[in-house]
């Protein structure tokens, strides 16, 4: 992991995100989407902040959803990273 967990939303409102992917274009591929049509998400775990690329507000709350279960809390974060 390097630092940042990328976060794709599709049109439907489903967030995708992990620790392995290096970029949009690599999550995109793992999952099979289209980046493109995509909305897009960074989480900076060392400033524990979330950085808004390409968002809709909708969007940006299931994305905050989703980084809240992996890594809401130190020990979440920790498991995450294991």
């Amino acid at each position: 992991m390097d630092g940042t967990i990328y976060c794709l939303v599709d049109t439907g409102g489903k967030v995708y995100g992990d620790d392995l992917s290096e970029s949009y274009a690599d999550l995109a591929t793992r999952f099979a989407l289209n980046e493109s049509e995509c909305q897009t998400y960074r989480f900076d775990v060392v400033g524990r902040r979330l950085l808004t690329d390409r968002a809709t507000p909708a969007t940006a709350l299931a994305a905050q959803a989703f980084l809240n279960q992996r890594v809401g809390t130190a020990e979440r974060l920790m498991q995450f990273a294991e």
